[in-house]
C-alpha cells in the first residue's frame, strides 16, 4: 500500500513538472514556399505565427519563462527573426507586402516590441532590447525601402518610430531609464533621423513631413532633457541638437526651406534654446550654451543666405535674434558671464551685420536694423550693468559702434535713412550717458568718448551732409550737447577735461566750424551759429589770474 501511494505521488509530481515546463507553438501556413523555425527552451513560452502568400520566413528562438511571440506574415518573401531570453518578453509583428524584414532581440524582463510593416516593400526593422520594461514600436506603413533601428539598454525606455515614405532611415539608441523617443517620417524621401539618449527621463521628438534629403540628429546625455525637431516641406536641410546636463530644452524647426542648417549645443542645466527657419534657403543658425539657465531664441523667416550665431558662456544669459525677409545678413551674440540680455532684429535688409559682445555681469544690448543695405552695428560691453542701444532704419553703408567698459553706463545711437554715415560711442567709467542721433544725413560722422563718472553727452544731426560732430569728455559730471540741423560741411568739436563743465553748440547752415575746449572745473559755454562759413573757438581753463 505504501509503495503504491509513493508511486502515485511520484507520478503526480512528475506530471506537474511536465505541465510547468509546457511551451506552446502554433504555426499556420497558407500558400507556398514558406519556412518556419521555432526553438523553445524553458517554461510557458508561447509562439503563434500565421503565414500567407509566397516564400515568407520565420525564425523564433525563446529561452526562458513566459515569453510571447505573435506574428502575422502576408505577402511575398517577408522575413522575421526573433530571439527572446529571460522572462515575459513580448514581441508582436505584422507584415503585409513583400520583402519586408524584421529582427527582434529581447533580453531581460517584460520588454515589449511591436513591429508593423503594412503595405509597400523592402522595409527593414531591427529592435534590440536589454533590461526590463522597455517598449519599442515601429510602424512602416505603405512605405518602400524604409529602415528603422532601435537599441534599448536599461529600464522603462520608450521608442516610437513611424515611417510612411521612401528610403528614410530612423535610428534610436537609449541607455538608462525612462527615456522617450518619437520619430515621425511622413511622405518623405531619403530623410534621416537619429536619437541618442544616455541618462534618465530624457525626451526627444523628430517630426519630418513632405520633404526629402533632410537630416535630423538629437544627442542627449543627462537627465530630463527635452528636444523637439520639426522639418516640414523642405529638402536638404540639416538639424543637430546636442544636450549634456540636466533639464535642458531645445527646439528646432525648418519649414518650406532648402539647404538650411540649425545647430544647437547645450552643456549645463536648465538651458533653453529655440531656432526656427521658415520659407528661405541657405540660412544657418547656431546656438551654443555652456552654463546654466541660459535662454536663446533665433528666428529667420523668408530670407536667404542669412546667418545667426549665439554663444553663451555662464549663467542666466538671455539672447534673442530675429531676421526676416532679408538676404546675406549676419547676426551674432557672444555672452560671457551672468545675467546678460541681448536682442538683435534685422528685417528686409541686405548684407547687414549686427554683433553684440557682452562680458561681465548684467549687460543690456539691443540692435535693430530694419531695411537698408551694407549697414554694420557693433556693441562691446565689459564689466557690469551697462546698456547699449542701436537703431538703424533704411540706411545704406552706415556704421554704428558702442564700446563700454565700466558700470551703469548708457549709450544710444539712432540712424534713420542715412547714407555712408558713421556713429561711435566709447564709455569708460561709471554712470555715463551718451546719445547720438542722425536723420537723413549723408557721409556724416558723430562720435562721443567718455572716461570718468557721471558725464552726459548728446549729438543731434538732422538733414546735413558731409558734417562731423565730436565730443570728448575726461573727468566727472561734465555735460555737452552739439546740434547741427541743416546744411552741409559743418564741423563741431567739444573737449572737456575736468569736472562740472557744460557746453552747448548749435549750427544751422553750411561750412560752419565750432571748437570748444574746457579744462578744469565748472566752465560753461554756449555757441550758436546761423548762416554759412562761420567759425567759433572757445577755450576755458582754471589758472592764475594775470594782473
Amino acid at each position: 500500500m505504501k509503495k503504491l501511494l509513493f508511486t502515485a505521488m511520484a507520478s503526480l509530481c512528475f506530471s506537474g513538472m511536465l505541465v510547468a515546463q509546457i511551451n506552446k507553438s502554433d504555426v499556420n501556413q497558407k500558400g507556398k514556399n514558406h519556412t518556419a523555425k521555432v526553438n523553445q527552451v524553458g517554461m510557458l513560452n508561447f509562439n503563434d505565427n500565421n503565414q500567407k502568400g509566397n516564400g515568407n520566413e520565420l525564425d523564433v528562438k525563446q529561452n526562458g519563462f513566459g515569453n510571447i511571440s505573435i506574428s502575422n506574415q502576408r505577402g511575398k518573401s517577408n522575413d522575421y527573426t526573433l530571439v527572446q531570453n529571460r522572462t515575459s518578453n513580448i514581441s508582436l509583428l505584422a507584415q503585409r507586402g513583400k520583402e519586408h524584414s524584421a529582427y527582434v532581440n529581447q533580453f531581460g524582463l517584460l520588454n515589449i516590441s511591436l513591429v508593423n510593416q503594412i503595405g509597400g516593400a523592402e522595409n527593414s526593422a531591427t529592435v534590440l532590447q536589454t533590461g526590463m520594461l522597455n517598449m519599442s514600436k515601429v510602424d512602416q506603413l505603405h512605405a518602400t525601402n524604409e529602415s528603422a533601428f532601435v537599441l534599448q539598454f536599461g529600464g522603462l525606455n520608450q521608442s516610437y518610430i513611424t515611417q510612411e515614405g521612401r528610403e528614410d532611415r530612423a535610428i534610436v539608441s537609449q541607455f538608462g531609464e525612462s527615456n522617450l523617443s518619437n520619430i515621425k517620417q511622413y511622405i518623405t524621401t531619403n530623410d534621416y533621423a537619429l536619437v541618442s539618449q544616455i541618462g534618465a527621463s530624457n525626451d526627444a521628438m523628430i517630426d519630418q513631413k513632405l520633404g526629402g534629403d533632410n537630416n535630423a540628429e538629437v544627442f542627449q546625455n543627462g537627465d530630463e532633457n527635452d528636444a523637439d525637431v520639426y522639418q516640414w516641406y523642405g529638402t536638404d536641410n540639416d538639424l543637430l541638437i546636442k544636450q549634456s546636463g540636466n533639464n535642458n530644452y531645445a527646439y528646432g524647426s525648418q519649414s518650406t526651406t532648402e539647404n538650411n542648417e540649425i545647430l544647437i549645443k547645450q552643456n549645463g542645466d536648465n538651458n533653453y534654446a529655440s531656432a526656427s527657419q521658415y520659407y528661405g534657403s541657405y540660412n544657418y543658425s547656431e546656438t551654443q550654451q555652456l552654463g546654466n539657465s541660459n535662454y536663446a531664441s533665433t528666428k529667420q523667416y523668408f530670407g536667404n543666405d542669412n546667418v545667426t550665431q549665439v554663444l553663451q558662456i555662464g549663467d542666466n544669459n538671455d539672447a534673442n535674434v530675429f531676421q526676416e525677409r532679408g538676404e546675406l545678413n549676419y547676426a551674432g551674440v557672444l555672452q560671457v558671464g551672468e545675467n546678460h540680455d541681448a536682442k538683435i532684429n534685422q528685417e528686409d535688409g541686405f548684407y547687414n551685420t549686427a554683433i553684440a559682445k557682452q562680458y561681465g555681469n548684467g549687460q543690456v544690448a539691443e540692435i535693430k536694423q530694419i531695411g537698408g543695405e551694407f549697414n554694420r552695428a557693433f556693441v562691446e560691453q565689459y564689466n557690469a550693468s551697462n546698456e547699449a542701444y542701436i537703431y538703424q532704419e533704411d540706411n545704406k553703408y552706415t556704421t554704428a559702434y558702442i564700446g563700454q567698459d565700466g558700470v551703469d553706463n548708457v549709450a544710444e545711437i539712432a540712424q534713420v535713412e542715412n547714407y555712408g554715415s558713421t556713429a561711435e560711442i566709447v564709455q569708460i567709467g561709471t554712470d555715463n550717458l551718451a546719445l547720438v542721433e542722425q536723420v537723413y544725413t549723408a557721409y556724416s560722422y558723430a562720435g562721443i568718448g567718455q572716461e570718468g563718472v557721471g558725464n552726459e553727452a548728446g549729438i543731434g544731426q538732422y538733414f546735413v551732409a558731409n558734417s562731423s560732430a565730436l565730443i570728448l569728455q575726461e573727468g566727472d559730471d561734465n555735460s555737452a550737447l552739439s546740434i547741427q540741423a541743416f546744411g552741409e560741411g559743418n564741423i563741431a568739436k567739444t573737449v572737456q577735461l575736468g569736472e562740472d563743465n557744460s557746453s552747448y553748440t548749435l549750427q544751422v547752415g553750411s561750412y560752419n566750424d565750432v571748437n570748444v575746449y574746457q579744462s578744469g572745473l565748472g566752465h560753461e559755454s554756449v555757441v550758436e551759429q546761423f548762416g554759412n562759413g562761420n567759425t567759433a573757438i572757445v577755450s576755458q581753463s582754471n589758472g592764475m589770474v594775470t594782473p
